[in-house]
């Protein structure tokens, strides 16, 4: 039985080693773009600002009078200390498998799709970043264990601090290169649960999906279709501890568009209640999953 999901967001797929790097060109940070304009009024600085910023659709503040604040801020900014550039993992994907069952992931593509997925990563802080497609026509084969998919990024950390001598030190993350894509299993997954203590706050129950087999011992098999559109932005923090003083935080703003459809097959074992849950306020993935 297949049934049709569709939300407002991204999302991707891969083979053994990962999604193949289609494209990938630079993003020019909000720091960067105020020192190209020193030499410009405040007020033309922000309107050239607003258009940058608009033209990437990731890392856009709000109105005029913030977009002046911006160029106030990165102004006369002080490096304080540069920390060098280091890789990381960037996690946009997760799957879940039924616990004790199956689940298999392959992209749909039309004639005109070349890419699977488009993302737009930009530094926090006023850094730079990129712009990538990744892309595939495999799926992933029957898997038994939930995994993420994500990039290896290289990002370099850098500490500033403003005119003020006494004004806080901040962070500034410029993503330099995307150098490969991976899969990483969940061992052991942190959303999937078989007992009800376990559920995870904000945990919602997707209508529809799933299945009650609790009277039936053969068990059955389920698709879900997912099309998925451009997703609005989030804040992802990076996982580089030890780097950086206490309290500095170093993150990335990320933007999803999926560009093909997404084919999820389950098989569910006999004699248990699977239910197809999503966290509410958090970024959405495909369904994980409730065993009673």
């Amino acid at each position: 039985m297949a049934r049709r999901l569709r939300s407002a967001l991204g999302v991707v797929m891969d083979q053994q080693s990962g999604l193949e790097i289609l494209t990938d060109e630079p993003l020019e940070g909000t720091a960067s773009i105020v020192e190209r304009l020193g030499g410009e009024d405040d007020e033309t600085a922000s309107v050239a600002l607003a258009l940058n910023l608009a033209q990437q659709e990731v890392g856009r503040p709000g109105d005029r009078g913030m977009l002046q604040n911006l160029v106030e801020r990165f102004q006369g900014k002080k490096e304080v200390a540069d920390f060098g550039t280091h890789p990381t993992k960037l996690e946009y994907l997760a799957f879940h498998v039924p616990p004790g069952g199956t689940g298999q992931l392959q992209l749909e593509f039309t004639e005109t799709q070349h890419a699977a997925v488009q993302l737009k990563v930009l530094g926090l802080g006023g850094g730079s970043g990129r712009q990538f497609t990744l892309g595939t026509a495999h799926d992933l084969g029957a898997r038994e264990e939930c995994f993420a998919l994500g990039a290896w990024i290289d990002v370099r950390l850098r500490t500033f601090r403003g005119r003020d001598e006494d004004a806080p030190e901040e962070v500034r993350v410029d993503v330099e290169a995307v150098t490969n894509s991976y899969l990483e299993p969940f061992r052991p997954c942190a959303l999937c649960f078989t007992e009800a203590g376990r559920r995870p706050a904000r945990a919602h129950p997707m209508g529809g999906v799933g299945w009650d087999l609790t009277a039936d011992d053969k068990g059955t098999s389920d698709s879900l279709t997912l099309e998925f559109t451009a997703e609005t932005e989030m804040e992802v923090t990076l996982d580089l501890p030890g780097l950086l003083p206490a309290g500095l935080v170093p993150g990335v703003a990320m933007k999803r568009e999926v560009r093909s459809r997404c084919q999820a097959e389950y098989t569910f074992p006999g004699r248990a209640n699977f239910v197809g849950y999503e966290l509410i306020g958090k970024r959405r993935d495909f369904p994980f999953w409730g065993r009673s």
